[in-house]
């Protein structure tokens, strides 16, 4: 069950807010951090690929810091059962209401897509999923913090005790794999992207990859 409904989203980024807006009426928005916003600490402890542009590489810092500073939120006013959307989130189906989503827990993904544990690996994991809440495994990623929802404050806080203990950062949606909390996810998925130009990196167009319900990329499929 869903209480409380999020979606990041930058400043500037105002026919993203407006698509929002009509998709998921009853949202809060959050406003996200854009790279000029990005503390100094964080820039010199994430870790970025040697020949990633600088933009991206901040961009990267500010996903982190957005969904970083929402969860403070979420343990500073001891919310549960609250689902965390990117502004690119499309409900799969409109039929679906958010208040009686079931979700574990923990950490539940309501979409994304299935990573090898290896971030360099071009290989699709093969994941036997049943309808509805699923337990993910460790064998595997989810990729992308396009939808998730937490199902209690506490496990927020779980996840930035981890957060913090770290010398260093990755992308958030690499870390969230060694988070302290357990994780489900709803297959099919009920979010998937809207194919939107990434606002991490301009230069890719996600209209080639977008999101499916069976949680690959549209790139992926043959």
């Amino acid at each position: 069950m869903i209480e409380y409904v999020f979606y990041l989203n930058l400043p500037d980024a105002v026919e993203r807010r407006n698509n929002m807006e009509k998709r998921f009426p009853t949202a809060i928005r959050w406003e996200a951090t854009g790279r000029d916003k990005v503390p100094k600490t964080l820039d010199e402890r994430m870790v970025s690929r040697y020949n990633i542009k600088r933009d991206k590489h901040l961009a990267r810092c500010g996903c982190f810091m957005s969904h970083y500073t929402l969860l403070k939120h979420i343990v500073e006013n001891k919310l549960n059962n609250v689902l965390i959307l990117e502004d690119d989130a499309v409900l799969h189906d409109d039929s679906v209401k958010l208040e009686d989503i079931e979700i574990g827990k923990g950490l539940t993904y309501l979409g994304g897509y299935f990573h090898p544990l290896k971030m360099t690996s071009k290989e699709i994991p093969e994941v036997i999923s049943r309808e509805g809440l699923n337990r993910k495994s460790s064998d595997f990623r989810i990729i992308m913090m396009l939808s998730y929802a937490i199902s209690d404050w506490q496990f927020a806080g779980y996840m930035l005790n981890y957060i913090d203990s770290q010398k260093r950062f990755r992308a958030i949606d690499i870390m969230v794999h060694d988070f302290p909390v357990k994780q489900y996810y709803i297959y099919p998925a009920l979010i998937v992207d809207s194919g939107d130009v990434s606002q991490i990196d301009p230069e890719l167009q996600k209209v080639n990859s977008t999101t499916t319900i069976h949680y690959k990329l549209k790139r992926h499929l043959k």
